[in-house]
């Protein structure tokens, strides 16, 4: 079970409007579901032209850590922040949907994902 927060933009209230939930203990098989619809939904120039930027944001944190995903037309931007004594560290860059998926996996198997996110880091 992993920790997430997850929001995006819709318009099926009739008007562009921001919706989600707040810390909501998912199975990895319904997190990555829930993640699959998110990098599906439409780009927000599709509600109007003069709109840009990301159209849903998700975070996965735990006693630790703090991950977060941005979903944007380019990719999924991504920060990880990890603390641990004496150590902190912050990674950010961008990731297509399948390494997404992979970090939750690795998340919720207890697995650090630092090493595979430096393979799409930015910087960090």
């Amino acid at each position: 079970m992993l920790t997430a927060t997850i929001r995006y933009w819709t318009d099926d209230l009739g008007q562009p409007t921001i919706v989600g939930y707040d810390n909501q203990a998912l199975h990895l098989a319904d997190l990555q579901a829930h993640v699959t619809r998110l990098a599906e939904r439409p780009s927000l120039s599709e509600y109007n032209p003069e709109i840009s930027g990301h159209r849903a944001w998700l975070t996965v944190n735990d006693p630790g850590y703090i991950f977060h995903a941005y979903f944007g037309d380019d990719g999924i931007d991504f920060e990880w922040h990890h603390q641990t004594v004496g150590r902190a560290e912050v990674l950010g860059g961008i990731l297509q949907l399948a390494d997404l998926q992979e970090v939750l996996r690795l998340l919720d198997s207890g697995e650090a994902p630092e090493d595979f996110l430096r393979n799409f880091a930015r910087h960090g």
